[in-house]
């Protein structure tokens, strides 16, 4: 019996221990998506005063907004030539590979359908946020200020956004 406590009793210690650890983690993580929001908001307003050039110093305004920018933005990618490129170098594979397993061949076949639609040949940009979302933002050509159309990624759901603000969820 006496063995049998002490196991209890070393088991009751490990789970303690790993709770701990599990409530120093979730803190962790509450703390770094209130600053995310925080920082989004904030630099929603930051943004405002540089385009307003309001205050006297948009040089420092800038270099806030840049340092909350790499605080959410884990990466950026800008295609000022759409996909087209892609979609060239996936015909270049598809013709001078013939070893491609057949798996292969049907994702880059796949992938080319998609990089033939018109709208691939947009100029658009890529961001994934460092909560793991993403957003592809088409710029509208008259005024970059203002989108054509977003899409949005978010755990396992994919949301098209017009220029009105309609969201659409994509299958």
């Amino acid at each position: 019996m006496g063995t049998k406590l002490n196991e209890c009793d070393i088991e009751i210690d490990r789970l303690s221990f790993e709770l701990k650890a599990t409530d120093a983690s979730l803190l962790a993580h509450n703390e770094q998506a209130k600053a995310y929001y925080d920082s989004q908001a904030g630099l929603t307003e930051m943004i405002a005063k540089v385009r307003n050039r309001e205050g006297e110093d948009v040089y420092r305004q800038r270099a806030l907004i840049s340092s909350r920018l790499k605080s959410i933005v884990k990466s950026l990618r800008v295609s000022a030539a759409g996909y087209e490129p892609v979609g060239e170098r996936i015909t270049l594979e598809l013709s001078q590979n013939e070893h491609l397993e057949t798996d292969q061949k049907a994702i880059l076949e796949e992938l080319l359908l998609f990089h033939a639609l018109p709208e691939s040949r947009l100029p658009h940009f890529e961001v994934e946020f460092l909560d793991g979302s993403a957003r592809m933002v088409f710029p509208d050509p008259n005024d970059p200020l203002k989108f054509r159309q977003q899409v949005e990624a978010s755990g396992h759901k994919l949301e098209g956004i017009s220029d009105n603000g309609a969201r659409d969820l994509i299958p």
